[in-house]
């Protein structure tokens, strides 16, 4: 036979079984010879693998046996007939001899490749990217039959017009590049697959057969041009080849010899799809409720095998799943787990950056891994107290295998001198590595030594996540060990942590199967879904980049390229997409159903437009329509969960805890700054002060607004504990003193590393204490001595009969001359005394910091003897701002109105905080002075600057 028989199987019913059916009538009832002569060509590995257990389970069905055909993939197709003798590289050494042939080119040149950015040589995953690029393109081409030599493509006069001098030459590099990695490949007798690729389409590789007589062609309607270039071959040597096209004969148009789509006539197909079957959704969470609700309409009447949920987008099946799940709707990916969420690939890059950089936050990150806890023993105190040390002390970075301690905390923090040393004897020897260069395998084996020192001793189930994700860990490390010695050699030396990196990037792609489970729904990707056959199908996401349609062009093989070269571009893609759908909908007009989620935001939260092929209707008032209710404002939105589904209201978030189901203890004492906190939103402030919710953290790298806050504080504690500075009138004095306390503080609080960020900051903190220097100097001309500097006291005052404790550091206490007491509070922000505590129009107090003060000064000593009525004592705050004309002594300024507010405020607040009044709800909007509790309220303010003393 020397030409291709197209036969059409129609899209009345699912395509795979009617594939099923037409193998065993036409070539595997044991008439027409040994299937090994059979080989069958479908478009992917889940479809390989569906048509299998449907050969597998008909033959089953009818009582015999049966040998099974090849059937393999593009790819996997032009695998089998290469020589047998050929050894193809595997993916890493091609990578890495790219590598080794890009750092050889000069800088300017490779400016084609990367622009005007020089890459660090020492940057072993910049050149990785650079190496991965490169290749990209070489595939692209390679795929569509062509090299990377532009001087041997087709002419073409759309070609000649888009084609610039500049992509010329980036090109001929790649050529370049694409010929010495050859030459280096070769000296270990390895040839690379893309390039035997071509020589199969081309004609310049002598063809194998085998046994293989006849090659069946199954719905591979986008197949790429390199593999049909390959079957046109195989035909003019005898090979019977037969297309199933997934379409009715009346498409006939819309298909080429190969079965492969024709543009053109898909890009003008009417697709028709019910509006009742259309759900719009916004977030992610809501897509994953309208799914449920979908799933609840199918409930009692069909089995969960007869179900499939599709995920147009990748990165919502994660969502999707934890949402049905919680919904106890038992579901499956097909595709499996992403390798690089396991806990052990993320122990990997904690391993990588805590010994490539030793920085405090990856030393902290690397602890709280459970692995490393466990292994090394870690307990929840130490955790919590090493999250107090980085709040008070904020590391940049280790001290070269000595814990650092802040001056006055030695004892306070001696367990986590201890816990350094364990973790410097089990990772310091990595740690030292990364300091020299070693070969590729030598780092992998340093690396199979740690991940044995941590898990060897485990027994591992071999259905277990944990087993399958070491052994694609160490499957690459074995591949590492089998790099030929000259792409070795090539490439040079490494550290461990690129090394590390490197397998990282191999698996980024690679998922672990789900353990089968007959009762789950399965959840697939768009690809897959394409050809599902079960007969119904909850498709979800249907946005404009539908699948994986964003468009394709890049820097090297631009729109316009691609479409002149015959790449796939964007419009193809839609082409596939369009005959997708309608061969979806055909399949189920008789049997099942088929609804479509349309989301209108991704996993980021950015809003995404709906696919266009929900808008090829032919009926203009069905497209008005549809096109209103598909851009509703996701605002709106109020989805439900079905009643079977338990929660009766979906879109809300975590239900909010309540404080009137939970048990708890009253306040009896609060410090003076947290009675703020209850004025503005008492859940928020039940939270924090009766639930003691807190953040632990990882190290900061810079001081925020309340840190900074609080560093000045202690500088200035130390100045005014100076009994020779107290009452010094003289500027430069005072700021010399102030700048040395000031390096002081620096050098006992944060130690000798200090990251560029904290060097700036100390600058800015250096400019606002000169400006301190001038106001300190006034204040002391004017009469008045630093009397007290943060001296922490407590009082037990009394309100209708409840007894109440409260406590505060004040910054500074000072007395004239004249008998005057002023208490000042230092602030590093712009907010004024008043603004800061009341609303005077409102007559409303917001902070009762300032007058709780007051409460407190019958407990200091050297007081006794003043006058501490309200007419003598003034209270107020001491600016330290980043302007001279906004610094200085701030008072606070009540108008009688106001100051009438106070004490009947100050006592209907301790009451409420003694009688628990909680609401079971945070205030809203919510207030803006934290996003600590963000999460739990649901809300999303911005942070304010906090200042003062640490009260709490």
């Amino acid at each position: 036979m020397d030409a291709m028989q197209r036969h059409f199987l129609g899209w009345d019913k699912p395509f795979l079984p009617k594939v099923s059916k037409w193998l065993q009538e036409h070539y595997l009832d044991g008439e027409l010879g040994s299937a090994k002569e059979l080989l069958v060509l479908v478009s992917g590995k889940a479809t390989a693998r569906r048509l299998r257990t449907l050969l597998l389970n008909d033959a089953n069905s009818a009582g015999r046996a049966m040998e099974l055909p090849p059937i393999v993939t593009p790819t996997q197709c032009l695998r089998l007939f290469l020589p047998t003798d050929l050894r193809i590289a595997n993916t890493q050494c091609v990578l890495l001899a790219t590598v080794a042939v890009l750092k050889r080119i000069p800088p300017d040149q490779l400016e084609l490749l990367v622009g005007t950015r020089r890459l660090n040589e020492g940057d072993f995953i910049a050149w990785l990217r650079v190496a991965k690029k490169v290749w990209e393109t070489i595939r692209a081409t390679s795929g569509v039959g062509l090299s990377v030599d532009a001087s041997s493509w087709p002419h073409s006069e759309y070609l000649e017009n888009t084609f610039t001098p500049e992509a010329a030459q980036r090109f001929s590099l790649l050529l370049e590049i694409q010929t010495h990695v050859e030459l280096i490949l070769s000296q270990s007798e390895c040839a690379i697959f893309e390039l035997q690729q071509l020589n199969l389409a081309t004609g310049s590789t002598n063809l194998h057969l085998g046994e293989t007589k006849r090659l069946i062609l199954c719905g591979a309607s986008d197949i790429p041009k390199s593999v049909t270039m390959f079957i046109d071959r195989l035909l003019s040597q005898g090979v019977q080849v037969e297309v199933l096209v997934r379409a009715p004969e009346t498409e006939l148009e819309g298909f080429d010899s190969h079965g492969v789509l024709r543009q053109e006539h898909w890009d003008a197909k009417t697709i028709d799809i019910d509006s009742n079957s259309i759900q719009v959704a916004g977030s992610p969470s809501a897509q994953s409720a309208c799914v449920v609700r979908s799933l609840s309409n199918l409930s009692g009447t069909v089995s969960s095998d007869e179900i499939t949920v599709v995920s147009t987008d990748e990165e919502l099946v994660p969502i999707l799943q934890r949402y049905l799940r919680g919904q106890d709707v038992r579901c499956r990916h097909a595709a499996g787990f992403p390798t690089l969420r396991t806990s052990e690939m993320q122990l990997l890059s904690a391993i990588a950056d805590f010994i490539s950089t030793q920085s405090y936050k990856s030393y902290a990150s690397l602890l709280r891994h459970q692995d490393v806890a466990n292994k090394i023993e870690v307990s929840e105190e130490t955790l919590s107290l090493l999250a107090k040390y980085s709040e008070e002390v904020l590391p940049s970075r280790i001290n070269g295998g000595k814990w650092f301690l802040p001056q006055g905390c030695k004892n306070k923090y001696d367990s986590l001198v201890d816990l350094y040393k364990k973790v410097y004897d089990f990772f310091g020897e990595y740690v030292d590595q990364e300091t020299t260069d070693r070969s590729f395998s030598q780092c992998g084996t340093s690396l199979r030594d740690l991940l044995l020192s941590i898990y060897g001793e485990e027994e591992l189930d071999r259905t277990s996540v944990k087993l399958k994700a070491l052994q694609k860990i160490f499957g690459v490390l074995d591949a590492i060990d089998a790099l030929p010695e000259d792409v070795q050699a090539s490439v040079g030396n490494v550290h461990v942590s690129e090394v590390i990196r490197f397998i990282v990037s191999e698996l980024e792609n690679d998922t672990i199967a789900e353990l089968p489970d007959p009762n789950a729904v399965e959840t697939v990707g768009w690809l897959e879904g394409m050809a599902v056959d079960t007969p119904n199908l909850i498709v979800v996401g249907m946005a404009a980049d539908l699948g994986g349609t964003s468009n394709p062009s890049d820097a090297f093989l631009p729109d316009n390229l691609r479409e002149a070269l015959g790449i796939e571009t964007i419009d193809r893609r839609m082409a596939r997409d369009a005959h997708a759908v309608l061969a979806m909908q055909h399949a189920r007009q008789e049997v099942g159903s088929i609804s479509w989620v349309v989301g209108r935001k991704n996993t980021k939260g950015d809003p995404v437009s709906p696919s266009p092929l929900l808008m090829r209707s032919m009926d203009s008032i069905e497209f008005a329509s549809r096109a209103s209710a598909l851009v509703v404002s996701v605002e709106k939105e109020s989805p439900e969960v079905p009643l079977q589904y338990s929660s009766p209201v979906v879109g809300g978030g975590i239900p909010l805890p309540k404080p009137s189901e939970i048990t708890y203890e009253p306040l009896n004492q609060l410090s003076v700054t947290g009675f703020r906190t209850y004025i503005s939103c008492p859940y928020r402030f039940w939270l924090k002060h009766v639930m003691g919710l807190k953040v632990a953290e990882e190290g900061s790298t810079e001081l925020d607004a309340k840190l900074f806050g609080i560093f000045i504080h202690s500088v200035l504690q130390r100045f005014g504990d100076d009994n020779k500075m107290k009452t010094c009138r003289d500027v430069k004095q005072i700021e010399s003193k102030v700048m040395s306390m000031l390096d002081e503080v620096a050098r006992g609080q944060f130690g000798p590393h200090l990251n560029k960020k904290i060097q700036i900051q100390l600058e800015l903190a250096r400019y606002r204490l000169r400006i301190f220097a001038k106001h300190q100097a006034k204040t002391a001309r004017e009469g008045w001595k630093i009397l007290y500097t943060e001296k922490f006291k407590t009082k037990e005052i009394e309100v209708d009969g409840r007894k109440f404790t409260i406590r505060g550091t004040i910054d500074r206490i000072e007395v004239n001359d004249k008998g005057n007491v002023r208490v000042l509070d230092y602030k590093t922000g712009k907010t004024t005394a008043n603004s800061a505590h009341f609303k005077s129009k409102k007559k409303e107090w917001i902070d009762l910091q300032l007058p709780l003060y007051r409460k407190l000064l019958s407990e200091f000593p050297l007081l006794e003897k003043y006058d501490l009525s309200e007419e003598n004592v003034s209270l107020g705050f001491f600016k330290i701002a980043d302007r001279e004309e906004t610094s200085g002594i701030d008072l606070l300024t009540p108008k009688p109105d106001v100051l009438a507010e106070l004490e009947p405020t100050i006592n209907k607040t301790i009451i409420a905080i003694v009688d628990n009044e909680y609401p079971d709800t945070p205030t809203d909007p919510a207030p803006k002075f934290s996003e600590l509790y963000s999460w739990i309220c649901q809300d999303s303010n911005v942070l304010e600057e906090t200042e003062g003393g640490n009260d709490e």
